[in-house]
């Protein structure tokens, strides 16, 4: 089902995980072979910060990366 959609430049692929509020990796290929992997940044977009070791994380970030990974996990999306 995921994979890439020829030479127009357009990747398919489903979504795998969600690192943070503005990103997602989506995996696309053949079930023959081993899946590739590719980040796709959400552009125009500003959202809070997830701390990193010793901080503290900005206000509403948790909840802004699990609205998206609850949004898009195992959908499929298609990017160029």
């Amino acid at each position: 089902m995921a994979s890439t959609a020829g030479n127009s430049g357009w990747y398919r692929g489903i979504v795998k995980v969600v690192p943070s509020d503005d990103s997602l990796v989506i995996v696309g290929g053949n079930k023959a072979e081993i899946p590739p992997e590719k980040t796709i940044t959400l552009s125009s977009l500003i959202a809070p910060k997830l701390a990193r070791r010793d901080s503290i994380d900005e206000p509403f970030a948790w909840e802004s990366r699990e609205f998206l990974r609850k949004l898009c996990i195992g959908k499929v999306l298609s990017s160029n």
